[in-house]
């Protein structure tokens, strides 16, 4: 919010992915800047539709989930973020990374703010990696943009609780993180076994240690559709629609939440009533 409100103004477009994370449509929307989809290839965005877009649509910025992309869980390869880097800087475009998931990955890769630290904003947080209770956030902000964010900040009265700050600064120091995040990451990993063995027709591939994962739908389905009977069936999924930007027909897919069940009992009972209905 404090980025878009900073360094956008209204009537701006943004391109992000096809498919993103609804948060930042929301957002968008309360700001009145417009979202533009912009092509991928096999999940990953080409430096073509980036250039088009930029040249031909006036865009100003990218938002883009590099790791674990939402909904889809695809990893950014490094080529394309060294690409985005690149043409950011040529097209002076400001992007937005959201490093939400970045330290889940096995073996993360470089950020797109380490190729391009004045053209990119940063932001990262502990709440998905370490526990779901730090809600304590990191920012990266190119100089130009700094005192901007300042004041975006301060005027939405955004702060940090000073028992969060002592308490993540310190998980981090003794090295106390790194450990509760490596059992996180064990954790995904069973949990995603048991998907990928369940789920094994209709679940797309992804890294062992997704927290979300990408599951094709029988053409007779529609990801709204088979959302209301996984609803009506006890179980919370969400349908590709809520992800689609623009007007083009959203993927036949639904997204699901790996780590969200309280147990493994409730993941697999879960699992078992998506088999069910993927089965129909």
């Amino acid at each position: 919010m404090a980025a878009l409100g900073a360094c956008f103004e209204t009537g701006c477009k943004i391109g992000t992915e096809p498919m993103t994370y609804p948060g930042i449509k929301t957002a968008a929307k309360l700001f009145g800047i417009h979202l533009l989809p912009i092509q991928w290839h096999s999940h990953e965005l080409t430096e073509e539709s980036i250039r088009y877009a930029a040249q031909n649509e006036n865009i100003k910025g990218l938002y883009v989930i590099p790791d674990y992309q939402n909904p889809t869980s695809h990893t950014m390869s490094l080529e394309t973020r060294r690409m985005i880097a690149a043409v950011a800087r040529e097209e002076n475009l400001l992007v937005i990374e959201d490093g939400i998931n970045n330290l889940l990955v096995a073996e993360p890769l470089p950020p797109i703010a380490s190729f391009a630290p004045e053209q990119v904003i940063l932001i990262s947080s502990l709440s998905k990696t370490v526990s779901p209770g730090l809600r304590t956030a990191f920012i990266h902000v190119p100089a130009l943009f700094h005192e901007k964010m300042v004041t975006a900040l301060y005027s939405m009265n955004i702060c940090v609780s000073p028992l969060l700050a002592t308490i993540s600064a310190s998980l981090i120091e003794d090295g106390a993180a790194d450990k509760i995040l490596a059992e996180r990451k064990k954790g995904i990993k069973e949990r995603n076994l048991i998907v990928n063995q369940m789920l094994k027709d209709f679940v797309m591939p992804s890294g062992l240690t997704s927290p979300l994962r990408s599951v094709q739908l029988p053409q007779h389905f529609t990801g709204k559709s088979f959302e209301i009977c996984a609803k009506q069936a006890g179980v919370e999924v969400y349908g590709a629609e809520r992800f689609s930007v623009g007007n083009r027909k959203p993927e036949n897919t639904i997204r699901i939440s790996v780590t969200t069940p309280a147990s493994l009992e409730i993941l697999t009972d879960g699992l078992e009533r998506l088999r069910h209905l993927l089965s129909l």
